[in-house]
């Protein structure tokens, strides 16, 4: 019996039969496992949050009404593998520069804003801004797991 990167051990159950016991590696990889000469091949998904995208304001949007009811909203939450993980905040900014170096609006931590937060009414007119986003799955017990942000 092989095995690519994780660890394998073959338990015999006694009764003419045995299990066998894969221990996955702690990154993402395919791996392929070789018994009695049959191959099987897979995928070892590293567990994560997908990077949520920004699905509205669109990228590029101009003369958006400033102090008007606008939101941004994400795409949903997934969790790989499903289940594992779950969506308990999400973290929203705001920024006059690509690079996040200025943030005007920082709304990181919100379980109330999870998919769609209110634009705030403090940001200018004639101004160009960046918005990123990122989602958390945050519990009583560490470790808090985050995304990427968003592009």
């Amino acid at each position: 019996m092989a095995a690519g990167l994780g660890n394998v051990n073959l338990v015999d159950l006694g009764n003419g039969s045995a299990r066998i016991d894969y221990i996955a590696p702690t990154s993402g990889a395919d791996e392929t496992l070789v018994v009695n000469g049959r191959t099987i091949n897979f995928t070892v998904q590293t567990p994560g949050i997908a990077k949520p995208s920004i699905v509205s304001l669109v990228d590029g949007q101009v003369d958006v009404p400033v102090g008007t009811s606008y939101a941004v909203s994400t795409t949903a939450f997934e969790s790989k593998p499903a289940g594992q993980f779950t969506h308990s905040q999400t973290d929203w900014q705001i920024a006059t520069d690509m690079e996040f170096t200025n943030i005007v609006w920082d709304g990181s931590g919100s379980s109330n804003w999870l998919e769609s937060a209110p634009l705030p009414n403090t940001l200018s007119g004639n101004t160009t801004y960046y918005i990123r986003v990122r989602h958390v799955h945050r519990t009583q017990r560490p470790p808090i797991v985050y995304s990427e942000w968003s592009d």
